[in-house]
């Protein structure tokens, strides 16, 4: 599975990066709100970790962005900020944003992650129809 890591400092990809070590999970590491809709065009994320702060847009913006390239309205996104304001949380909740994390919860982001895409895995299974014969006999 695929997570997209956007913020413009390389020390912080490299930080996310090593907590996902021994997952399922590849991150992909991305520094401006373009160079992430680029990568999104080449690849399917799973899910999108970026920051508030980027430098050619918000994260809210970038998720509105993300939310209409083919294949990716119903891909998680969280919002990484060191701010706790209530007009950017009410902006990015109106923007699709599935939920907001302080950058000091990046433990919880981690264990949000997993939680949320163990979730959206498909389910397979076979079903195995067996008709007893006693009941087809009082049925039948």
């Amino acid at each position: 599975m695929n997570i997209l890591i956007v913020d413009c400092s390389r020390l912080f990809h490299e930080i996310v990066s090593s907590l996902f070590a021994g997952t399922e999970l590849e991150p992909f590491a991305a520094s401006s709100a373009a160079e992430a809709l680029a990568q999104a065009q080449a690849r399917h994320f799973d899910f999108v970790c970026t920051a508030y702060h980027l430098p050619d847009a918000t994260g809210t913006e970038l998720c509105r962005r993300f939310r209409d390239l083919p294949g990716a309205r119903h891909t998680p996104c969280v919002l990484l900020t060191a701010e706790a304001d209530a007009a950017i949380n009410q902006a990015a909740m109106a923007a699709g944003i599935t939920d907001i994390f302080q950058r000091s919860e990046i433990g919880a982001l981690v264990g949000f992650i997993r939680r949320l895409l163990v979730q959206l895995q498909p389910i397979t299974a076979r079903v195995l129809l067996s008709e007893d014969a006693v009941y087809a006999a009082t049925r039948g």
